[in-house]
């Protein structure tokens, strides 16, 4: 089922966003319009400054083509949400604004959390380090507590114990190379295939 993340959330954003800074507000959110309930999630940190602000289609991206691909490999609704809303290309100043405003920092997560328990997702591929060091912590983690040693992926409890993938980025400079990247697609396969896992379309 198709959730519209504008109608739901675009007030409590920009009532975020009014709240701070002149450094936050000029760099704006942005954050994907469309998510699908019972889906394939990917999750990113942060949308970089090159597109525009507010709420995006991204399909219509191409830095999301590899993960697009692995969602038509499963027939699935392509998903992409960030774990910070934020506009900023580089990761260290991101990271330096983090320390700088911690409160509006929770409160990113605090909707991203909220909007991820909405659309409950049948499982979550993270797609940054620093993403899935944030994301553990969200979701209170613990080394080897959710681990799952016939498949190889952590397991959530608080989402109906649904599988969750950590992987790095799969565009741009840092990206996995092309070996990595088969590997991270057959992970998923037999992910979905051990736990019988399908996505709505």
């Amino acid at each position: 089922m198709e959730v519209n993340i504008k109608d739901l959330y675009k007030n409590k954003l920009d009532n975020l966003w009014k709240e701070q800074p002149t450094e936050i507000t000029d760099r704006g959110y942005a954050m994907e319009q469309y998510l699908y309930t019972d889906s394939l999630l990917f999750l990113g940190l942060n949308p970089s400054t090159r597109g525009e602000k507010g709420f995006y289609t991204a399909e219509c991206d191409q830095f999301f083509a590899k993960s697009m691909e692995i969602a038509d490999e499963h027939s699935a609704h392509f998903c992409h949400h960030d774990l910070f809303p934020i506009r900023e290309t580089k990761q260290n100043v991101l990271l330096s604004l983090e320390k700088k405003y911690p409160e509006f920092f929770r409160e990113q997560l605090g909707l991203t959390k909220e909007i991820i328990e909405r659309v409950k997702p049948r499982m979550i591929v993270i797609l940054n380090a620093e993403a899935c060091r944030i994301f553990q912590s969200l979701y209170g983690f613990e080394p080897g507590k959710h681990w799952n040693e016939t498949l190889g992926v952590d397991i959530l409890p608080q989402l109906g114990s649904i599988p969750v993938l950590f992987s790095g980025m799969l565009s741009g400079q840092r990206a996995l190379d092309l070996g990595s990247f088969a590997r991270l697609k057959w992970h998923i396969r037999n992910t979905c295939r051990n736990l019988q896992i399908s996505f709505e379309k």
